[in-house]
């Protein structure tokens, strides 16, 4: 029981206090996409920054302010063959991602810099139209590190009627730790540079149907995991990100889409049970930290012409800061509204998210966004 109300005291006090931090993002995306023949081309560049300041609430270990400018270039490459029993796909892709970031505490700052680059190579194989072999190598360099994975599966795809059909697979996979876990400091979540890839093995069931008013799909999978890449706070309210033994996580995720005339009703629910299999006594048997174990989405859309209203709700539930399961998260209840303008080649969007200004935190215990508005403006040829 005390070391119950140590864990409490320490990552409550840091939900408490970052009611009176800020957190300011912006991001602008921009991409480019090119097709002739049998080939794609993609050119994507992305610009962020984020400044935090908790200078009131002084939250764990984390900075007075953090000033944080992100970049990334993204090229990629794609080919598409197909012979009568035989079809292929092959992408060749490379990316650059750059970080500055500004820290401020007590009045002493400091710069840093974390760059990036990797390269990969992935090819997916169908066979007859029911086999399916896919496999991949990704190289990753990043402040005098080097990671590489090579992920593999196989899949098989059936029919079962007009209306249905299924695919199961079984695939090897990896985790690399990212250049945020290795290297930047995040709020309350410090970072941890010795960080290992994670590995697992995945069997996956997945069944989608479509009928002429709605369509939708059911997955199912369990996965086993070794050198597991867990978030999790201590008894003072600090976290990192770790190489926690292994765990095992079986989920369940089901998506309906149904149109009626006018009328669009989206309803996706995700459940996911998880279970710590490493050898420390304190974690071992309880539920994986830092994620939601069960959510779900539903949303209703009204077509006008060339305009599509929607409103959407979205709840989230069951979530643990710390490896022993000592410390809950809220649940969450979020509403948006939007509103879409479309005529080709343009569309104008408005949206509103977080209508009700629920006030919540992340994992990161760093506050959510409040009631926001974004307008978007795109344009396709």
């Amino acid at each position: 029981m005390a070391i119950h109300r140590q864990y409490d005291a320490g990552v409550s006090n840091n939900l408490n206090q970052a009611e009176e931090a800020e957190l300011n993002q912006k991001s602008t995306l921009l991409s480019a996409n090119i097709k002739k023949n049998n080939w794609d081309f993609y050119l994507n560049t992305d610009f962020a920054s984020q400044t935090y300041d908790d200078s009131t609430g002084e939250i764990g270990l984390s900075e007075d302010s953090q000033d944080i400018d992100y970049r990334k270039s993204e090229l990629k490459l794609v080919n598409y063959t197909k012979l009568k029993d035989f079809y292929s796909t092959l992408s060749i892709q490379g990316q650059r991602e750059e970080t500055d970031k500004t820290e401020t505490l007590e009045g002493t700052s400091s710069n840093g810099f974390i760059s990036s680059n990797s390269i990969s190579l992935a090819q997916s194989l169908t066979f007859n139209k029911k086999i399916k072999f896919n496999h991949s190598w990704l190289s990753r360099s990043s402040q005098n590190t080097i990671y590489e994975s090579y992920n593999t599966g196989i899949g098989y795809y059936f029919d079962l009627g007009s209306t249905f059909n299924s695919e199961v697979s079984l695939s090897k996979k990896t985790r690399l730790p990212t250049v945020t876990e290795l290297h930047l400091n995040q709020g309350n979540i410090t970072a941890n540079s010795d960080l290992e890839p994670e590995e697992f093995y995945e069997l996956n069931l997945q069944s989608n149907f479509r009928f002429s008013q709605a369509n939708g799909k059911l997955e199912l999978y369990i996965r086993d995991s070794k050198d597991t890449i867990i978030y999790s706070y201590d008894a003072r309210g600090i976290g990192r990100a770790s190489n926690e033994g292994s765990s095992k996580m079986a989920g369940i995720e089901s998506q309906i889409n149904w149109n009626i005339g006018q009328v669009q009703i989206n309803w996706n629910i995700e459940l996911v049970d998880s279970e710590n299999t490493s050898n420390d006594k304190s974690s071992n048997g309880n539920q994986l930290p830092a994620f939601f174990h069960a959510s779900q989405f539903m949303s209703l859309g009204y077509l006008f012409n060339e305009v599509q209203m929607t409103i959407a709700n979205q709840r989230r539930y069951n979530m643990y800061y710390d490896s022993a399961n000592l410390v809950k998260a809220p649940n969450q209840n979020i509403w948006s509204l939007s509103a879409n303008y479309n005529h080709h080649p343009w569309q104008l969007g408005a949206h509103i998210n977080n209508i009700f200004d629920k006030y919540y935190t992340g994992f990161k215990t760093e506050p959510l966004p409040g009631r926001s508005f974004i307008v978007t403006l795109s344009f396709s040829s």
